[in-house]
């Protein structure tokens, strides 16, 4: 027997990435124009609902536009966080100035959603696998529940402006109630967007637990709720208020759901 000696392997190792580098030549030049060009577009954008990540040219790559997808969508997914953030801040403080921010990120939110979608439409229809399929019809769904996120966030300052126009105002038990609601469906939609990004089971774990403790509060809170409004502790009009954003917080919480699931899934 012929026993391998390290020069012997040394040269094999030179010659694998010799190999490799010869190989990758034609394609490297193309491939480091088309990452930068994807970094400055990143750097440069100032228009939210433009697409930094994704590129037609990357769909000759499956697995790669895949990756870019994830990545587009985890960053609508922080736009939609964060608006739903502003919204609860918007709905506690009535702090008019942040109404306009609200309805124009919701705008580009939904255009992002389109493009996203076109985008993952196109890679359908080149060559990929069966694996890669099933993970762009779930990353489908995602980008939908995010932008559901998006609209029910739109909902909530609707509702807040509608309160100040009526002059209504939540009970000091009201506000109470919705202060803790609102914290935990803050929670749901942070680490299911962190679940997205990481892929992390365990915060994926928390969003379904966290979810559960929303639907209890919902229930509960609409409840007393109504218990006020029948005696007459509270005016019809701060009632409908009330409980037209507890619907939202619940659906909302419902989607970060969808969002943590889909990680599990792809476990």
């Amino acid at each position: 027997t012929h026993s391998i000696n390290l020069l012997e392997i040394s040269i094999a190792h030179t010659s694998f990435n010799i190999a490799n580098t010869v190989m990758m030549y034609p394609f490297s030049g193309i491939l480091v124009k088309i990452a930068e060009k994807i970094a400055l577009r990143g750097k440069a954008a100032e228009d939210e609902s433009e697409l930094i990540h994704l590129d037609d040219r990357i769909m000759e790559t499956p697995v790669f536009a895949i990756q870019n997808c994830l990545k587009e969508i985890v960053r609508m997914g922080y736009m939609a966080y964060d608006n739903f953030k502003l919204s609860i801040d918007f709905l506690m403080t009535k702090d008019e100035e942040k109404v306009e921010k609200i309805f124009k990120r919701e705008k580009n939110i939904d255009k992002l959603q389109k493009a996203i979608t076109q985008y993952m439409v196109k890679l359908c229809s080149t060559n990929i696998n069966e694996l890669e399929k099933k993970t762009i019809t779930s990353l489908f769904h995602t980008v939908n529940d995010i932008e559901r996120i998006g609209d029910h966030s739109e909902n909530i300052a609707e509702v807040t402006q509608f309160m100040i126009r009526e002059k209504v105002r939540f009970s000091d038990v009201g506000r109470r109630e919705m202060s803790e609601i609102c914290e935990a469906s803050i929670k749901c939609v942070k680490n299911a967007i962190l679940a997205l990004e990481n892929r992390d089971i365990d915060k994926a774990e928390e969003v379904a637990k966290g979810e559960a403790e929303v639907d209890c509060m919902e229930k509960e809170f609409r409840a007393r709720h109504i218990e006020r409004l029948a005696k007459l502790e509270c005016d019809t009009t701060t009632g409908v208020a009330f409980l037209d954003t507890l619907t939202n917080l619940e659906r909302v919480s419902d989607h970060a759901l969808n969002v943590a699931q889909s990680v599990m899934k792809r476990k």
